[in-house]
């Protein structure tokens, strides 16, 4: 059965107040975790967030408002045509500009969540373009030894993929048509069975692999 995108395509964007900056009552290790996490991904929504802190979403959103309210993170509501999500990211960045590039980077947060507990030599960092929008830049050390660097784009339903990209995240099946021949390609369907089972991302991508970047268990 085919599984629906909560990222596929946003139709509004309404950013969240900004914390007072105070100093929170219960600011504890699970809020520090936390500001070091979204700092390293750029942006997150509290599925990736705990897949990667090993905890629930509930503590996930309650450590969230703690780093709202000190000032140090803030929120956009986004819409889509059949639900909406919150996108969370430091309060320094810069704001996703509209629905589509907040949806590109929730994408992106997966994938990041997916990766980063798996992959040997991992970095991260989100990569901003006015010709090719919203993209991520990953980097893993191969079995050989060798640091390599992969571009990652994340075009959503009816955008046209980045030719110069390693690594595509694509809503759904339909929506690799357009995946350039030869690429790797996830879709968003995948990453969301990753992030509720636990499953490994290497042997769920398709044309190549990141098996060779992936410690075998």
């Amino acid at each position: 059965m085919t599984r629906y995108s909560p990222y596929s395509e946003g139709t509004g964007l309404k950013l969240g107040r900004p914390g007072p900056g105070i100093e929170a009552r219960d600011f504890t290790g699970r809020a520090w975790e936390l500001l070091e996490l979204l700092n390293e991904a750029g942006a997150l929504t509290s599925g990736p967030a705990a897949r990667v802190l090993e905890t629930n979403r509930r503590k996930v959103a309650s450590a969230f408002e703690t780093l709202r309210l000190s000032g140090m993170a803030r929120y956009a509501d986004v819409f889509t045509p059949r639900s909406s999500f919150r996108l969370w990211f430091p309060a320094a960045s810069r704001p996703p500009r509209e629905a589509g590039e907040a949806c590109r980077l929730a994408a992106l947060a997966m994938l990041f969540a997916a990766a980063r507990r798996e992959v040997v030599g991992f970095a991260w960092q989100i990569l901003r373009n006015g010709k090719t929008g919203v993209m991520a830049r990953m980097d893993f050390r191969d079995p050989d030894g060798r640091d390599l660097r992969w571009i990652v784009d994340a075009p959503r339903s009816g955008e046209v993929p980045a030719a110069l990209a390693d690594l595509y995240i694509v809503p759904g099946e339909n929506d690799a048509a357009l995946v350039p021949p030869g690429k790797v390609y996830i879709t968003d369907e995948v990453l969301l069975e990753i992030l509720e089972t636990g499953e490994e991302l290497g042997s769920r991508l398709r044309e190549k692999t990141l098996d060779a970047a992936v410690e075998s268990g």
